[in-house]
């Protein structure tokens, strides 16, 4: 992994093989990695040369400061590091990466607060460059004050920020949200799917999110598409033709999580897979999520509830009889 750190397909297929072999890979942290890939405690650490924007020597001097003394919080953090090699940017894309979880419990709040951290860091240097450092100064940092309200990052922006930052899905994917969702629609993982196929499947339902597009011609002049998609289980390849590009080429988009019907073939280079229909995800969970839930306090409460539903339930038949459409509608 250390010889691949620029090949993110590689480093993906190496972590999808992990996976597959119970081996655990940890996320890149500031009081954890090495620069490069490292093995502890039975774990494969992610190395912050390998975060996408982080050089080596930023990485190095990380692993430097540190020591053998992980890092408190951001404030100790900043008192650390040279600011002359940690940009903004460099910071921003460790949050992302999720390489401060250690220190701070939600991102949003660090990403926030990485002006504050190179703030205090500039202040730290010049002074010492100055010589201006406090006599009876022990060393504690000041507390960087972290952000308040700051909005919550929804699963799948911390994913995609994630993605962006590392190059797939390592700690979290923007499907996670949807388990339940697909055991009503029965659609398989990747991997499983896979394994049918070689069993002799033909077709089935898969869900992914979209993280390459590329629009081609057939040797006829006719469009086809590939896409680039991904669940928790690895990465696949499916092709469209004319007629699902025309319907639903609005839909393919990167970025966006869709459940696929899909068919598929095993050849000698892996399995091939075609695109039949496409739903986006949103719409599919706002489909089964249309039921009413009531929170109760007291137990005393559920029977006029259950007598409540029950009614309405009569009063349903009574109104719908066997219309589906009806049905439907209420």
């Amino acid at each position: 992994m250390t010889l691949d750190m620029g090949n993110t397909d590689k480093l993906s297929d190496f972590r999808r093989e992990a996976t597959k072999s119970g081996i655990e890979i940890a996320p890149p942290c500031v009081n954890h990695s090495q620069a490069v890939f490292s093995v502890k405690n039975e774990r494969i650490h992610y190395g912050l040369c390998a975060v996408k924007g982080v050089g080596r020597q930023v990485a190095e001097h990380i692993v430097a400061v540190r020591g053998d003394t992980p890092f408190k919080d951001l404030g100790d953090f900043a008192k650390r590091v040279d600011p002359r090699l940690l940009s903004k940017r460099t910071l921003e894309t460790l949050v992302n990466a999720g390489a401060f979880d250690d220190i701070v419990e939600r991102r949003e709040e660090a990403f926030v607060a990485i002006e504050s951290v190179i703030g205090m860091a500039q202040a730290l240097t010049a002074e010492r460059v100055e010589g201006q450092g406090n006599m009876f100064d022990m060393g504690a940092p000041e507390p960087i004050k972290l952000p308040q309200g700051i909005p919550a990052w929804t699963t799948t922006e911390r994913a995609e920020r994630e993605f962006s930052a590392i190059g797939f899905h390592l700690s979290a994917h923007p499907l996670d949200a949807y388990a339940e969702l697909f055991d009503r629609f029965r659609v398989q993982r990747w991997m499983d799917f896979e394994r049918a196929v070689k069993d002799g499947a033909s077709a089935g339902r898969l869900a992914g999110t979209i993280s390459g597009r590329q629009d081609r011609r057939t040797r006829k002049g006719t469009p086809m598409m590939i896409l680039n998609l991904s669940d928790q289980s690895g990465s696949f390849e499916c092709i469209a033709f004319s007629e699902q590009i025309n319907e639903f080429g609005g839909l393919l988009q990167v970025g966006k999580s869709v459940i696929l019907k899909v068919g598929a073939d095993e050849r000698p280079d892996g399995v091939s897979v075609r695109l039949l229909d496409v739903q986006a995800i949103e719409e599919a969970a706002e489909k089964v999520g249309r039921r009413l839930t009531v929170f109760a306090a007291d137990v005393k409460c559920l029977p006029p509830i259950s007598a409540q539903a029950q009614a309405w339930r009569r009063r349903r038949r009574q109104l719908c009889g066997n219309s589906r459409w009806w049905r439907a509608r209420i």
